[in-house]
């Protein structure tokens, strides 16, 4: 069993025998999805919240951490506006749980990324920067699917419903794990299986994108069974040949 990118994959992959069963978790993706309704005045902070939670736990570092946000439009918040309140409920999960210490080229990655962002908005562009210590919300309007340089730094995007954001995330779809939902149930259904299709193997509700259940099925597969090897005893009567356990009959049945 071998956990890493792409490049660790393919390395201990090289060093399997023959014959022998590999498991491989290479790299994933995981994004967020927010529904109108979500926004709505009186569930806004909660849903901030939630995101917020999804976004500090392990720092982004797990495949299930979200690295962008897709906001639908159309709702008493706006994506932008939803922007800020992510950002105050980040300062908040700071406050209770402080970001780890970076390695100098994480740090220097995070530092780039809000820089760059930053001289965008002085420039004019549709682009936010909301930031605080040791954490970071990049607000933009274009949806394409942008990954994040992780550690609390994460990509807010508008969208216009929610059934746009299949076609957003499909040029990544073999990268594709969780998807955490903010919606009403029938959308979040709906949603899931649009996601389904293209690979994605959890949908769960926003605020539980790193919690995951002991049974959930990692990349889409029986994990318990595939370590497992069977051995078939098939009795003697019940799986002869039509034409033997029927001579009668003739074969399959017909004379």
């Amino acid at each position: 069993i071998a956990y890493g990118s792409e490049q660790t994959i393919a390395s201990v992959r090289a060093r399997v025998k023959p014959g022998t069963r590999f498991m491989p978790y290479g790299h994933k993706l995981s994004f967020g999805a927010v529904a109108r309704e979500a926004v709505a005045a009186d569930r806004v902070v909660d849903t901030a919240d939630l995101a917020a939670y999804d976004v500090s736990k392990y720092d982004q570092q797990g495949c299930l951490s979200p690295h962008l946000l897709y906001i639908e439009t159309g709702g008493e918040t706006s994506p932008r506006d939803f922007s800020n309140a992510l950002g105050q409920a980040l300062e908040r999960q700071a406050a209770l749980v402080p970001r780890g210490r970076l390695e100098f080229a994480e740090a220097a990655s995070a530092t780039a990324a809000r820089q760059h962002h930053e001289l965008r908005q002085l420039a004019g562009e549709p682009a936010l920067l909301i930031e605080g210590v040791g954490w970071a919300v990049l607000y933009e309007e274009d949806p394409v699917f942008q990954a994040s340089c992780l550690n609390r730094t994460v990509w807010v995007k508008p969208v216009v419903d929610l059934d746009a954001i299949p076609d957003l995330v499909e040029p990544i779809r073999e990268y594709l794990q969780t998807c955490g939902v903010a919606a009403d149930q029938d959308r979040r259904r709906t949603l899931a299986d649009q996601l389904g299709r293209l690979g994605v193997d959890r949908v769960c509700p926003l605020g539980r994108m790193a919690d995951v259940a002991p049974t959930w099925h990692h990349d889409g597969r029986f994990t318990l069974l595939e370590l497992l090897r069977w051995t078939d005893l098939e009795p003697e009567a019940s799986a002869g040949r039509w034409e033997f356990t029927h001579p009668d009959l003739g074969l399959y049945g017909k004379d």
